[in-house]
């Protein structure tokens, strides 16, 4: 059995969706444990019913008067990844599991993860690499983060919950970013902490162009071939307009086989999801790359990036990411 967790509220639902129903695809025995994040998601999720997921509703028994606090003071991007390591850490003790895994909610699954489990369950703590050299967003990406019910995952997962509470915004700041920077310290607090080595868990936009993109969801890094266990869909738009779905690329340009390769079957479990659970009619499925001035844009970003002044400017005048805030839902 295998057991993950996730949260998302009206603004990411359709995703959160398409995330279960992949799982659903490759998994023959697991749990998908859901924090909703408004009243609307909740309710939807409560009347699908979905078989193989759990979900609670934020407001509940899982708010504390720390999170009501980093709700009142944050963004809403800044509160939910303050939220991640806590809905994790209640998933865990609360339903009295042996193991928890947690999923960002943009992703999807091509092939059963069990071999991912394989090589972590005799560790405590899993991490996934980013498999990228950045200098600010850490070695680490929370997007499968591993935690066993014993007293390292426990310890470990407790630590990560404390930090986040103390801080956690969306900029650069003394060796910090958002919830993820500390993730790269906990290989040398605790032990039992074990780095996933397959460059199938994890590939994303960050590290797509290292590899070759091949028919049944596989990749080709040097001389081997590897299954993709999923893609991480960062910063990709998902929306649902007049009767269509887009799916656009905000900040590079995709060649032609990982947009067949993975976009394709992406945007089909996308308009599953607004057909099946959201109850709308899609007459197609749109995928764009950007155009020339937002990749103009990115470019320049790309650029400054290792400027370590130009980055602690851009995190705290410029870089204020307030979306979270559209609703799938009415």
């Amino acid at each position: 059995m295998k057991f993950f967790c996730t949260h998302f509220d009206s603004y990411y639902i359709h995703k959160g969706l398409a995330l279960y129903h992949s799982l659903e695809g490759v998994c023959t025995d697991f749990t998908l444990y859901v924090m909703a994040f408004d009243d609307a998601s909740y309710a939807k999720l409560k009347e699908l019913n979905l078989p193989h997921m759990v979900v609670e509703n934020e407001t509940g028994p899982f708010m504390t008067p720390e999170l009501s606090a980093c709700k009142a003071e944050r963004h809403r991007n800044e509160y939910f990844w303050t939220c991640g390591s806590a809905v994790t850490r209640y998933f865990l003790k609360n339903y009295r599991l042996d193991h928890i895994v947690y999923l960002d909610a943009d992703m999807m699954f091509f092939h059963d993860p069990q071999p991912l489990f394989d090589g972590i369950m005799e560790g405590s703590v899993g991490l996934s690499p980013h498999f990228f050299d950045n200098g600010i967003f850490g070695k680490y990406c929370v997007q499968f983060v591993f935690f066993k019910a014993d007293r390292n995952g426990l310890a470990a997962l407790d630590w990560w919950r404390d930090r986040c509470i103390e801080w956690c915004y969306d900029r650069y700041e003394e060796g910090r970013f958002g919830d993820q920077l500390y993730l790269d310290r906990i290989p040398s607090l605790f032990e039992g902490v074990v780095e996933i080595s397959d460059r199938g868990c994890g590939v994303a936009p960050w590290n797509c162009d290292q590899y070759e993109f091949l028919d049944g969801a596989a990749i080709r890094f040097g001389e081997r071939i590897l299954p993709v266990y999923f893609f991480h869909f960062h910063g990709i738009s998902v929306d649902y307009r007049e009767g269509s779905v887009v799916i656009s690329s905000r900040k590079r340009v995709f060649p032609k086989p990982v947009l067949r390769q993975m976009f394709q079957p992406y945007g089909e479990l996308i308009r599953m999801v607004y057909e099946q659970d959201l109850g709308r009619k899609v007459r197609s499925v749109i995928i764009r790359n950007p155009g020339l001035i937002r990749r103009a844009y990115q470019e320049a970003k790309n650029l400054l990036r290792g400027n370590r002044f130009v980055q602690k400017v851009y995190f705290k005048y410029f870089k204020g990411h307030t979306g979270y805030n559209r609703k799938q839902l009415s």
